[in-house]
């Protein structure tokens, strides 16, 4: 039996795999990897070893993992009033535990990183009836998307205990990339390998040559030919004169000897410049900010302050995956009489809250002054900065009857 029709028979209700024609649709079906023109494999796992890769990929994953992840039901169309839907069975799934043996902190970090390392995340769907329990991670190389020529989908997963199975996408809850196709989400680390490779290239060169030594520092010179063991003396007398702690003392040479440094060479300083560009070119491919990564020699155009960059990070790079996230819960997670009342959506407060300086400006012009009337209470603040709420501190203030008014009276704007 030939491997290819093996692997097909793994799947017992699939159509037989047919033989690749290309290296590269073999070691695609191997497990993603792409063999790049510095004559490196790519692969997720390869990929990952990459300090810059790993960074990015940690980053992004742990940045949307922290944030909390709240079912909201709307309680009035016309002015947006909503509540959290804490009854719902779904809030503790997405906001505390979405099984029994992750956080939602690991199951989000374990999803945003699967799909920024693979196009997609996806996690199997235990329900009773309509309802879902609980959410079971799936390894990225434990799944395969399927589409049809009539238009319809299925997966192929390999559960945790073996078995093979055909799933209905009913029961998958899958988070993707970008697609080319509409449909099939790709793979970062597939389409970008050429300069993933070249880059791993180059640290494994440079790993290489320092762990052969390097290059000495500098050499001693003579005027007239030295005997083998002149030399061997010279070495170590010179050696334990200068080595290890007695480094960067003053040197006392005779006889005619000249000491002369070593310094870097015209390619390793292009080395050092690819490797600086590499890394500046990974991060493009993430969309994270190079001074994230420790890339401190390059300006920024994400902003002039720290406070500007993280909120550049955040819309560019962090918010689009929390949109795909949130609409993926509304669309594969609610039923859809549910779908009209409830919704996700991930808070990003603490990510875009400025320092106490700026908050306190911001938080004054909320309560209003003179000039305007406040659209936040006291206690809305107070929840923000997680202090206790005050007696008396849900009142809005109105400057024209120098007084107060309650949330429910209406408010006319300055």
């Amino acid at each position: 039996m030939g491997l290819f029709s093996w692997l097909g028979r793994i799947f017992k209700n699939s159509a037989p795999i047919s033989s690749p024609k290309t290296l590269d649709e073999m070691l695609e079906l191997l497990g993603g990897m792409s063999e790049s023109s510095a004559g490196v494999t790519v692969t997720p796992e390869t990929a990952a070893r990459h300090s810059t890769v790993y960074s990015c990929v940690k980053i992004i994953s742990e940045t949307v993992a922290q944030l909390p992840c709240v079912l909201y039901q709307r309680i009035n169309d016309e002015d947006d009033t909503r509540l959290r839907a804490k009854n719902h069975y779904l809030y503790s799934l997405l906001h505390d535990t979405p099984n029994d043996f992750m956080t939602a902190f690991e199951f989000w970090r374990f999803m945003t990183a699967a799909k920024a390392m693979r196009g997609m995340g996806c996690a199997y769907k235990n329900m009773v009836g309509s309802k879902v329990i609980e959410l079971i991670p799936i390894a990225p190389d434990s799944i395969a998307e399927n589409w049809n020529s009539d238009g319809s989908h299925d997966f192929d997963v390999i559960f945790a205990d073996g078995r093979a199975e055909k799933v209905d996408p009913k029961y998958i809850f899958c988070i993707k990339g970008m697609t080319l196709d509409g449909r099939t989400a790709i793979s970062p680390i597939k389409y970008t390998a050429e300069m993933i490779g070249l880059s791993i290239a180059a640290q494994s060169h440079t790993a290489r040559f320092f762990k052969n030594g390097a290059r000495p520092a500098g050499i001693l010179k003579h005027s007239s030919a030295l005997k083998p063991e002149t030399v061997k003396e010279l070495k170590e007398s010179w050696q334990e004169a200068h080595g290890g702690a007695n480094a960067g003392k003053i040197a006392v040479l005779h006889g005619g000897m000249e000491y002369q440094p070593i310094t870097m060479s015209p390619e390793d300083s292009q080395l050092l410049e690819l490797m600086g560009y590499n890394r500046t070119e990974i991060c493009g491919i993430f969309g994270v900010p190079p001074w994230l990564v420790g890339a401190i020699e390059k300006t920024s155009s994400w902003g002039t302050g720290l406070e500007e960059q993280v909120r550049g990070f955040v819309k560019f790079t962090i918010n689009p995956d929390l949109v795909g996230i949130q609409q993926r819960i509304w669309k594969d997670l609610l039923s859809t009489p549910e779908k009209k009342r409830y919704y996700a959506e991930f808070l990003t407060e603490q990510l875009l809250k400025g320092d106490i300086k700026t908050r306190n400006e911001a938080y004054k012009a909320a309560l209003g002054g003179t000039q305007h009337p406040g659209y936040m209470v006291p206690n809305e603040i107070r929840k923000l900065e997680n202090l206790p709420p005050l007696e008396g501190g849900d009142e809005l203030f109105r400057p024209k009857s120098d007084g107060k008014v309650n949330n429910d009276e209406q408010q006319t704007e300055a």
